[in-house]
C-alpha cells in the first residue's frame, strides 16, 4: 500500500488537489497499487484558510461561537477525498472528519487520523487530535484487534516530542509548534490499539518508540523546493517492510546534481547505511501474520 501522511496541496486550493489527485492517480497505476490502498491524511498545508477566515466572518455575523474544527477549511480536501477514491466505503465528513481503511484481503486496518483539528486563519499551526477523535478511534481500534488485525496509523504533526533537553519547556508541547499538543492523551488512549504509526510533518531520522512497544517513523516531504527547507533536509520517501518481529526502514533522498534518487544514509545514527531494522513484538496481530509457532522443548 501507499501511505501519504500530507501536505499533498499547498494552500488548500482545488486546483492543487486536482493536480495531486492526477499524480496519485497515475502512481496507483505505476505501481499497480490499487488506489483503495492509497491512502491519506489531511495536514496543515491541506487546509483552505480563506474558506475558514469567511467561516469565521459569517460566525461573527451572526452573533455564535467558530466551532473546532472550523469544517469550511476541509471542503477542497473533502472535494478530492469523494474525487479520488470514489466507490471505495472511505469516507471523510463534517460528521467524521477522519478516515478508517480497512483492507479485508490483508487484515489490516489503518486509522487516518486528522491533526489539524485546532488549526485555523487565526491559531498558529500545530497538531491536536481532540477527545472526539480519539473516542472515536478507541472503540473502532479495539475491534480490530480483538481479531487479530494489524493496526497502524497514519498522522500528520510529530507524534512525539523532538527535544531531549533537561529543560522543562523543552518537553511542552504548547511551545513546539510542529508536535501533537495532546500527544501525551493520545499515547495514553491508544498504545494499546496500534502496531506501529507514521507521521510527516517534519524528518525526524531513525525509528521512536511509543512506550517502547510500539514503533513510530517520520518521513520528510518528497517534493519541496530548496528554499522552503533547510538544507540538510533531503525530499525523501520511505519504503516500509513489516513483519511479524520486526519492521524495516528503506529510506531514499533526491539529490538534485545527479538527478537522481540514491539511498538516504541520514536515518542511521553513525551514517553508513540506508535501511534500519528494528526487533518488534507486534501484539495480537495473529489474523495478519498467522499464530506464532509453538515452541517445542
Amino acid at each position: 500500500m501507499i501511505a501519504l501522511t500530507s501536505d499533498l496541496a499547498e494552500s488548500g486550493k482545488t486546483d492543487q488537489f486536482e493536480e495531486a489527485g492526477d499524480f496519485l492517480q497515475r502512481l496507483s497505476h505505476a505501481l499497480k497499487v490499487p488506489r483503495s490502498r492509497v491512502l491519506v491524511v489531511p495536514g496543515n498545508h491541506d487546509l483552505d484558510r480563506d474558506s475558514c477566515e469567511l467561516y469565521f466572518s459569517d460566525c461573527d455575523s451572526a452573533n455564535r461561537d467558530p466551532a473546532a474544527p472550523y469544517y469550511p477549511k476541509y471542503v477542497n480536501y473533502e472535494r478530492f477525498f469523494r474525487r479520488f477514491y470514489q466507490s471505495e466505503r472511505y469516507s471523510f465528513s463534517e460528521e467524521a472528519y477522519w478516515s478508517l481503511y480497512p483492507i479485508d484481503s490483508l487484515n489490516l486496518v489503518v486509522a487516518g487520523f486528522n491533526s489539524t483539528v485546532a488549526e485555523s486563519h487565526r491559531e498558529g499551526r500545530f497538531g491536536y487530535i481532540g477527545e472526539r477523535q480519539l473516542d472515536w478511534f478507541e472503540n473502532e481500534l479495539a475491534r480490530y484487534a480483538n481479531a487479530g488485525w494489524f493496526r497502524l496509523g497514519l498522522v500528520h504533526h510529530n507524534a512525539h516530542f523532538t527535544s531531549s533537553s533537561t529543560e522543562p519547556s523543552a518537553n511542552d508541547p504548547s511551545t513546539q509548534p510542529d508536535v501533537l499538543r495532546d500527544y501525551g492523551v493520545f499515547e495514553d488512549r491508544l498504545q494499546a490499539s496500534l502496531n506501529m504509526l507514521l507521521h510527516g510533518h517534519t524528518h525526524l531520522r531513525g525509528i521512536r518508540w511509543m512506550t517502547n512497544r510500539v514503533p513510530i517513523l517520520s518521513t520528510g516531504a518528497a517534493s519541496v523546493e530548496a528554499v522552503s527547507r533547510p538544507p540538510e533536509i533531503p525530499n525523501q520517501y520511505q519504503v516500509i517492510r513489516v513483519t511479524r518481529d520486526d519492521v524495516t526502514l528503506y529510506a531514499r533522498q533526491y539529490v538534485p546534481h545527479l538527478d537522481r534518487w540514491v539511498g538516504d544514509t541520514s536515518v542511521t545514527r553513525d551514517g553508513t547505511a540506508w535501511q534500519l531494522q528494528a526487533q518488534v513484538a507486534f501484539q495480537r496481530v495473529e489474523a495478519t501474520f498467522g499464530r506464532r509457532p509453538e515452541r517445542s522443548d
